[in-house]
């Protein structure tokens, strides 16, 4: 079996190694421009037209999340695949998780401005500027449907509710984050 291998902006040495690796059995290379020689599948992302078109390919891999990339290459030149030649994608290649966290983890921040709490603590400052949240949702007091969302919310990222609630100061500047 020959598979060809493309991606714009990927080191193909890891990615040849690692599958040479795992398949020995396969002739694996990447593919540059000019070459014509035959293959039996594509893996890519972002191809060339001259890649794919006229090449007798049993299947091509979409390294990306999706194919619409290459669907809409296709429909500006449908010569660069054969209609009978199948066209896979990655459903989920256990991504999802980590995409989830890496969102929340985004939306945590700006909401508990941990980017203001890094800059205080480089400058050795300590003030307790709030929270985002209480603005947004009402407050600890706020309507027990958004409550219950966020709970749920949080619940979903593995984090307990009660842990995102925005704290308050005390009299003389104390931090009070303890829970009624």
């Amino acid at each position: 079996m020959e598979i060809i291998w493309y991606h714009p902006s990927q080191h193909p040495q890891v990615w040849l190694d690692g599958m040479r690796q795992r398949i020995p059995e396969v002739e694996i290379r990447q593919w540059q421009p000019g070459d014509k020689a035959p293959a039996d599948y594509a893996i890519v992302r972002s191809p060339p037209v001259e890649m794919l078109a006229g090449r007798a390919l049993k299947g091509v891999f979409a390294m990306g999340a999706g194919v619409d990339e290459i669907l809409s290459q296709l429909r500006q030149q449908p010569a660069m695949l054969a209609d009978e030649v199948p066209l896979f994608r990655l459903e989920d290649t256990g991504m999802a998780r980590q995409m989830q966290e890496y969102a929340s983890w985004c939306v945590l921040g700006w909401f508990r401005r941990f980017a203001d709490y890094r800059q205080q603590q480089q400058q050795a400052v300590a003030t307790a500027g709030g929270s985002r949240s209480s603005r947004l949702y009402g407050g600890r007091d706020g309507n027990r449907r958004a409550g219950a969302q966020r709970a749920g919310e949080s619940a979903a990222v593995g984090l307990s509710a009660a842990r995102l609630e925005p704290f308050t100061k005390k009299p003389g500047g104390r931090a009070d984050v303890s829970r009624p």
